[in-house]
């Protein structure tokens, strides 16, 4: 189906940064209500999609935002599935992604066919011929939809159709979430009271707000201390100790200090609106905020979307001002005993003066060198085309081939007799320059598995559960990484066929090469994870998903492996040996493995 003419693909949008152009697409997901900004204006925001091939999906969005005076003034945007026409929209980039804005500088136009009110395409003939008119919304001034554009709406769709219903059934099907509730069914807590497992309405002060594209990391406290959360240390604190020497992790945070914290990470739409509307020092109100323990065995928050209404937004500011009394009172007093510690303390001696001297030149010539590294490891990825989006530690061990790895000449050794000997494995560490030619399994979603499923851990054998039983995953459920990459050197030399090998990616080495936590991909309620998850391995093989996709014939052999465009990268390997007394009998049998790890995906 051909777009209406002065209409562009969402796909290169980019290439309009700075510009207007005309887009038509289907709303995908971030619905918010209207939300006022910090001015005089009221914001929608939504993401629309204009291609649904399976292939372009994750290319084919873009996030709208629309500016005006007064909400009434705003296109009634009631769902997914909703077309939206976009004439003379704002393109903008911001952290590598585009965004469509709609502002009144622009005389920008936004028109919306409600998707129950489209027909189906076989409808077509009516519209054409003059007999119906699809009903729409649209801002003032908005010129009428031309019957081209209405007829290409009609085809948008149908070529939606399934993508749309798809959606639409994960979010009528998800089941609910449990909610746990303290005793006496009171919710609203303290940061001091708050305890892993449960849901919580909190009301805080805004310390820090990191924008990621998957979400938003909110930083709040209520100046009330848990024991559970990250010691974030006072920086005089740690000037005043012998060496006088302060981390920069310490220096940058500007407080408030020690525990009192909580980290909270937004999903869409809270995210959304949080990006438009929160900033550092605000006072909020979250509710059904779920605590947990992270990487570091540290509490936590995360604010997922609710699955009986996606678009319901659970964050706000907090307007009530004996509330916000009662905060202020409290940080006073953190203040106040904060001064009060370091009122006592001596004048520094001329020693500590140097101390503290001698470990600022250190510090500084610490980042120094760090900078210097990362622009070494730039300038060489540069040079030879190395992807500079992977990185890996290390740097320090001489590059091998894969060629080098699987004939290591430590492996032969003399033993007693003196016979030569060829031990099965050594425990090593490599580090080597390679491309991902293959990976197992074939679908993102089985990355992942149960540690509830005795098939999958041996150790759960042991608790003699039924051999034949199924295991459902339930929201308690442990998960960890697994997958398996074939890479080969990046580069060999003319006419000679590269070495290849197998790398195993999984727990802690998939953790620091993902920057993401296990979970159950197949769930309906983890679609985002999958999308995160797909990007990111996007950036370590190219297209290579894109041509399992589509058929092509693995493994890849002439012009197939031609087609594969993926850059080549940096990475740490280590060696290492399986024994199984049951399957392998003697030592001497043991399963020879390589493994990814210190490895990480910058995104």
């Amino acid at each position: 189906m051909d777009r209406p003419e002065g209409f562009i693909p969402i796909s290169t949008a980019g290439t309009y940064q700075g510009t207007v152009a005309n887009l038509i697409g289907v709303v995908v997901k971030d619905v918010a209500p209207p939300t006022q900004t910090k001015g005089t204006d009221w914001c929608l925001s939504f993401t629309i999609q204009d291609c649904f091939d399976g292939q372009s999906d994750h290319v084919s969005t873009i996030s709208c935002r629309i500016f005006r005076k007064n909400p009434a003034m705003l296109p009634k945007v009631t769902g997914i599935g909703d077309v939206i026409i976009l004439r003379r929209v704002g393109i903008n980039q911001f952290r590598g992604k585009c965004d469509a804005i709609v502002a009144h500088k622009h005389n920008s136009e936004v028109i919306c066919f409600k998707n129950s009110g489209i027909p189906m395409p076989d409808s077509e003939l009516h519209i054409a011929g003059g007999v119906n008119k699809i009903p729409h919304s649209a801002v003032p001034d908005s010129i009428t939809p031309t019957l081209g554009e209405q007829m290409y709406a009609v085809e948008l769709k149908g070529a939606a159709k399934s993508f749309v219903d798809g959606l639409l059934r994960m979010q009528g099907l998800a089941p609910k979430a449990p909610v746990a509730i303290r005793s006496g069914g009171q919710k609203l807590s303290l940061i001091k009271d708050l305890e892993s497992g449960n849901f919580y309405d909190i009301r805080g002060q805004v310390v820090k707000v990191y924008s990621e594209i998957t979400g938003v990391d909110l930083y709040i406290t209520d100046y009330t201390e848990n024991n559970g959360l990250v010691l974030h240390q006072d920086p005089q604190e740690l000037a005043n100790e012998d060496d006088g020497y302060t981390p920069s992790s310490v220096q940058k945070w500007q407080g408030p200090f020690g525990q009192l914290t909580l980290a909270i990470r937004l999903y869409d739409p809270h995210a959304a609106w949080a990006t438009s509307n929160i900033r550092e020092g605000d006072f909020v109100y979250v509710r059904n905020v779920r605590t947990k323990f992270g990487k570091s065995n540290k509490l936590e928050g995360a604010l997922h979307s609710d699955r009986d209404n996606p678009l319901k937004v659970d964050i706000r500011k907090l307007t009530t001002q004996s509330d916000i009394d009662d905060i202020n009172k409290r940080k006073a007093a953190y203040e106040k005993g904060r001064a009060a510690a370091f009122v006592v303390n001596e004048p520094k001696k001329a020693s500590a003066l140097k101390k503290e001297k001698k470990a600022k030149k250190k510090a500084q010539k610490e980042q120094e060198q760090q900078e210097l590294q990362e622009k070494l490891e730039k300038e060489v990825a540069n040079a030879t085309g190395s992807n500079a989006h992977v990185r890996c530690s290390f740097s320090d061990v001489r590059l091998s081939t894969v060629s080098d790895i699987l004939s290591n000449p430590a492996r032969k050794i003399t033993g007693v007799n003196g016979k030569e000997l060829v031990l099965p494995f050594v425990n090593a560490r490599y580090r080597s320059r390679l491309r991902v030619l293959d990976f197992y399994p074939s679908n993102l979603e089985d990355f992942s598995h149960c540690l509830d499923d005795q098939k999958w851990n041996k150790q759960m054998s042991k608790l003699n559960l039924d051999d034949d039983a199924t295991v459902t995953p339930s929201p308690q459920s442990r998960w960890e990484w697994a997958f398996q990459v074939i890479v080969e050197d990046a580069s060999t030399p003319a006419r000679t066929a590269p070495d290849q090998m197998t790398l195993i990616v999984a727990a802690d080495g998939a953790e620091c090469l993902l920057k993401m936590d296990a979970c159950d991909l197949r769930a309906g309620s983890q679609r985002q994870a999958v999308k995160e998850l797909e990007e990111k391995l996007f950036i370590l093989w190219g297209n290579l998903q894109e041509l399992k996709a589509v058929g092509v014939r693995f493994p890849l052999q002439g012009d197939d492996k031609k087609k594969l465009k993926n850059k080549p990268f940096e990475c740490i390997i280590e060696e290492y040996g399986y024994f199984d007394k049951e399957q392998h009998g003697e030592w001497k049998n043991a399963q020879r493995l390589h493994r990814m790890n210190s490895t990480t995906i910058i995104s």
